[in-house]
């Protein structure tokens, strides 16, 4: 199923907005206000990025030809693992790094009609290390040996390069408490080389410091909603709902999103093929994501 795959790869963009947007020592004002955006990346940092995603058992109906309906069910679980290694920065700005995917693995399964359909899927970056650097405007991406091929050429275009989060977090410290609003523009600024429109908002909380792993760290609460269309690797287009909560644990030693959890519900359109034969379907339910992220 390449239209859950994709979908799944949505959702999670989308709801981790900046696993890997790296500063360092987020420091308290000494009035019990912290700057959440902290000093930005730094060159030579490396830090370890890993996501799981997962939507379990979500309803499905699937119209055939002369409006013939099938009711089944999708499952799908996500993995990455990745390696980021900081090579430059401008001001706040990260312009070249490196990104080793070390474990990029998609599984589903689908029933329709009592039949089963089984697929495990491991990304065609899957143990490559990709070169991004900022160059007159863009972001250019190059695999750091060997020549890619057709499969990779298109994973590397649609794969998402550093953004900047300071647009996301308050200008100024804030305390325990404080609220703010990230709008569609925002997403469509981060995600718009993924999406072919995209809409919807992000309210966020600083609710707490908290001790994690022994580092003090910022609890930050998350409600978000969106609607997006998008291409599966087919060309089909997909029309994906999502909305949910998230809660992230940000490091006030390294600026990292050391721990984020959340979950929601998604409800996804397109088309498959489905009996030898292309059908529309439509397939709703919940998921849930965790990511962790640290220095090495």
């Amino acid at each position: 199923m390449l239209q859950t795959r994709t979908a799944c790869r949505a959702v999670l963009l989308v709801s981790i907005l900046g696993i890997i947007q790296a500063g360092c020592e987020r420091a308290s004002d000494g009035q019990g206000a912290y700057d959440l955006r902290g000093p930005g990346p730094r060159v030579g940092m490396r830090i370890r990025t890993d996501a799981k995603f997962k939507m379990n058992e979500l309803a499905a109906s699937a119209t055939a030809g002369q409006g013939r309906m099938v009711n089944g069910k999708m499952s799908a679980i996500v993995r990455n693992t990745e390696d980021h290694e900081i090579l430059s920065v401008i001001a706040r700005d990260v312009t070249r790094y490196t990104q080793a995917i070390l474990l990029d693995l998609t599984e589903h399964e689908s029933e329709f009609a009592g039949k089963v359909a089984n697929e495990a899927k491991h990304g065609s970056l899957e143990g490559h290390v990709v070169q991004h650097e900022w160059r007159q405007g863009a972001w250019s991406k190059t695999l750091a040996a060997g020549n890619a091929t057709p499969d990779q050429k298109k994973e590397l275009a649609n794969l998402q390069s550093w953004q900047s989060e300071d647009d996301i977090y308050p200008a100024e410290p804030v305390k325990p408490g404080h609220s703010w609003h990230v709008d569609s523009g925002h997403l469509m600024r981060y995600f718009g080389h993924e999406f072919l429109s995209i809409s919807g908002e992000c309210s966020m909380t600083f609710m707490r410091i908290e001790s994690h792993d022994k580092e003090d760290c910022a609890l930050i609460s998350s409600t978000f909603q969106f609607t997006g269309k998008m291409l599966d690797d087919d060309n089909n287009e997909l029309e994906i709902e999502a909305g949910g909560t998230m809660d992230a644990l940000r490091s006030l030693a390294t600026g990292l999103d050391v721990l984020t959890t959340g979950r929601g519900q998604v409800k996804i359109r397109g088309s498959m093929a489905l009996f030898a034969a292309p059908v529309a379907f439509e397939a709703r339910g919940p998921f849930t994501v965790e990511t962790t992220a640290s220095a090495r």
